[in-house]
């Protein structure tokens, strides 16, 4: 995962995941802090996180349940 700092406002933050080869979805789900299609800084520097290809798929499947009558036999 690679993180960006951000000091000036963006005005399309799909545009700016596109720059980095991610979509709009995948730049809020590791961001889900960013509330609106912009970006406004407010003098601030942000981080942004910017995941890569092995980011974007779990790595192991939760095969956990928690309780077990949950199970359909």
């Amino acid at each position: 995962m690679d993180e960006v700092n951000v000091t000036a406002d963006i005005e399309d933050l799909a545009t700016f995941a596109k720059s980095y080869n991610i979509t709009y979805a995948d730049l809020k789900r590791f961001n889900p802090w960013l509330r609106d299609r912009k970006l406004a800084t407010g003098g601030k520097t942000l981080k942004i996180q910017i995941p890569q290809s092995v980011d974007m798929y779990y790595k192991t499947p939760n095969t956990y349940v928690h309780d077990p009558r949950w199970v359909v036999k």
